[in-house]
């Protein structure tokens, strides 16, 4: 039988969860034992759990160590990229995404789509790495998992009524940190026209309340913003809520529509059935030019986004239309592909049949180290430490109750396999048949 350990890293519990399931789902029918949760935590411990495989997010530059030191005693390393569409430039790309000086760890890099792949294919990496299975992230939003939302969308529009979605994409203008680090590894272009957009954006959202007012408009910050800042800017405006709660999709499925600049959530849009705005005040090129284009309805100005909400408020037609050899560059066969399913059949020929398992006494001992780590969390927080703040916000909330009923929603569309979920360490669980 088969009892590989499988290690998933997770940076933002709220965007990553849902989708990181899918490959949990998997991994469960093939007899993994899983291990998932708080990336940090994850890092800190790696050293006392069995050897396996690690699914890690990226290859930044920052991971360098850590990978050399768990290489050495055995794990093997996977990544699954999934922010290739928010990099304003290759070269920002392989300084964030990318490190070269991480390939030589590396077993496999999945690719999201084909022109990830363009971009690592131009940057001389090794091609023999690369494995292009499309992502779980845009998987759950196909109708056959689209009820999973259901419940959330309800209670969102239960307790917001009509809203139309903004959602923000300026964790380096508007931090919640004093300076959010990578910065100087930012494109300048990227950075200078974001000031601006950002600007330009809660002008915007004024101008949607004033013109609005009998409708809540929301502005959904990025994960690693200053939400007080923003309750600041509007703090003036009744009728604009500053919310950062949960997965974006049951917001997008209750809105009315979704105002976005260059972001993943108008793609997010794009694939619920939603009426997407793409608010584009500010012409620059960067290598995903052609496709921001086609996200939605493409507006320059707040006039332009205000007579096109008016249309969609009153039901009229609105004709919108995408490139599709564009869109099928960046997602990759939507309709059929389960990069799930592709991920953990290739981890499983990857790694060595072994006998491995997580003892009662090693567990206990992790439960402790986890009440140690937590209890020192819990007093940065409170001493409002600033980095530990940032993480707080980031990853968002996760615990074993909250992961059971995430679990529940993944396996609503099918027979439910036994299994169990036992709390490893701080904001991370063992889930094993």
């Amino acid at each position: 039988m088969n009892n590989q350990f499988l290690y998933i890293s997770i940076e933002n519990s709220n965007r990553e969860i849902l989708p990181k399931l899918l490959v949990v789902k998997e991994a469960l029918k093939k007899n993994f034992n899983i291990v998932i949760g708080n990336r940090n935590v994850l890092h800190s411990i790696m050293r006392y759990l069995p050897e396996g495989a690690l699914l890690e997010k990226s290859l930044h530059y920052t991971y360098e160590p850590f990978f050399k030191d768990i290489s050495k005693i055995g794990f093997k390393i996977f990544a699954l990229d999934e922010e290739a569409l928010t990099i304003a430039s290759i070269e920002q790309y392989m300084k964030l995404n990318y490190f070269k000086n991480n390939e030589k760890y590396l077993n496999t890099f999945f690719l999201s789509n084909f022109k990830q792949q363009e971009m690592l294919m131009t940057s001389n990496v090794n091609s023999s790495k690369l494995y292009l299975t499309g992502t779980p992230k845009f998987e759950i939003y196909k109708k056959k998992y689209r009820n999973i939302f259901e419940q959330e969308t309800n209670k969102i529009k239960k307790k917001y009524g009509k809203f139309i979605l903004v959602t923000s994409r300026f964790a380096h203008i508007n931090p919640n940190m004093s300076s959010l680090d990578d910065v100087d590894k930012l494109d300048p272009v990227y950075l200078s026209t974001s000031r601006e957009i950002f600007k330009k954006l809660i002008k915007l959202t004024t101008d949607l309340s004033e013109e609005f007012s009998g409708i809540n408009i929301i502005y959904r910050p990025h994960p690693s913003e200053n939400v007080n800042n923003l309750k600041k800017i509007f703090k003036n405006y009744k009728n604009i809520k500053v919310v950062y709660e949960g997965n974006v999709a049951p917001w997008i499925l209750g809105s009315i529509l979704i105002i976005h600049n260059r972001c993943t959530t108008g793609l997010e849009g794009i694939l619920l059935n939603k009426h997407v705005i793409s608010f584009d005040p500010v012409d620059y090129k960067s290598i995903h030019s052609k496709f921001f284009k086609i996200l939605g309805h493409r507006c320059k100005t707040s006039d332009d986004v205000i007579k096109l909400t008016k249309k969609i408020i009153k039901k009229k037609k609105v004709k919108y239309k995408y490139d599709k050899q564009i869109m099928e560059k960046y997602i990759y066969k939507f309709d059929s592909n389960k990069p799930h399913k592709k991920i953990i059949d290739l981890i499983e020929k990857k790694l060595e049949k072994k006998r491995l398992y997580l003892s009662k006494l090693k567990r206990f001992f992790l439960l402790l180290v986890g009440i140690k780590k937590n209890l020192a969390f819990n007093l940065r927080l409170i001493l409002k430490k600033k980095r530990t703040v940032y993480q707080y916000q980031k990853f968002g909330k996760l615990n074993k109750k909250i992961l059971e009923n995430k679990m529940n929603l993944i396996f609503k569309n099918e027979n439910r396999q036994n299994y169990k979920i036992y709390n490893l360490c701080r904001q991370l669980f063992l889930i094993k048949k």
